[in-house]
């Protein structure tokens, strides 16, 4: 199942369809068990139904069953971001992984929880180890690098989206992006070069065709006006 989260397409599945995830939840005879087992099957068939509100009343119910039930936590977790809850559906998500720390879907969704709560500081983390773990379908990776293009890490998401344009060379999505983290990079790497060295006119001309190439022609012309004046031998500025 394909669904779109924010900015992201999410493919469902990690491991966890219907048939797993109601082994997670072993039904005995008693009619608690019994209950536990439909409400699994209930909230299943709305998440594969995109409806996530009643996916969420369901496995609300059955988490109130099954508090200790990671596997429901998870549910609940994924059909409140689904349904636009990121932020309601964080809580559900870390209890999730208190419960199993070895759920991988659950740290997916929890960093794209926290991405899409414009908390991309602390979704890094659980994205990282999903990413270092490999086994994401390249969704963890992608919502990494919006969460470093968004923290102003740039070289690291060059790196991530790198590997997503090789993946996806005609994604306008993932293209864009490594354009803005190159772009990150080039500005990060010529404001340390002007910390370097603020009065070298040679510095400023090396900004200046970067400013030109970006179409920033005022500044460009400034600095190399300001080039020209301490290089005689600089040719004219027109």
């Amino acid at each position: 199942m394909r669904i779109a989260l924010g900015s992201l397409v999410i493919v469902i599945g990690c491991g966890l369809g219907p048939s797993s995830a109601a082994r997670a939840a072993t039904a005995t005879q008693s009619q608690p068990a019994q209950s536990a087992a439909a409400l699994q099957a209930d909230g299943e068939a709305a998440m594969e139904a995109s409806r996530f509100a009643d996916a969420e009343a369901a496995f609300t119910r059955l988490v109130a069953l099954r508090p200790g039930d990671a596997v429901a936590q998870l549910r609940l977790g994924m059909s409140r971001a689904m349904g636009g809850k990121a932020a309601e559906a964080i809580a559900p998500l870390r209890e999730s992984l208190r419960l199993r720390p070895d759920l991988l879907p659950a740290r997916l969704f929890l960093g794209i929880a926290y991405l899409e709560s414009g908390r991309p500081k602390e979704a890094l983390g659980p994205l990282r180890q999903v990413v270092a773990a490999g086994d994401d379908g390249g969704n963890a990776r992608q919502a990494l690098a919006e969460a470093l293009l968004a923290v102003e890490e740039y070289a690291e998401a060059s790196t991530h989206l790198g590997v997503l344009a090789g993946a996806q060379p005609h994604s306008p999505q993932v293209l864009a992006a490594l354009g803005r983290s190159y772009e990150g990079v080039a500005r990060e790497a010529f404001a340390a070069l002007q910390a370097q060295e603020p009065d070298s006119p040679y510095v400023w001309l090396l900004v200046a065709d970067v400013l030109a190439v970006q179409e920033k022609y005022p500044q460009a012309f400034d600095l190399l006006r300001k080039a020209q004046a301490v290089l005689p031998t600089l040719p004219g500025v027109h």
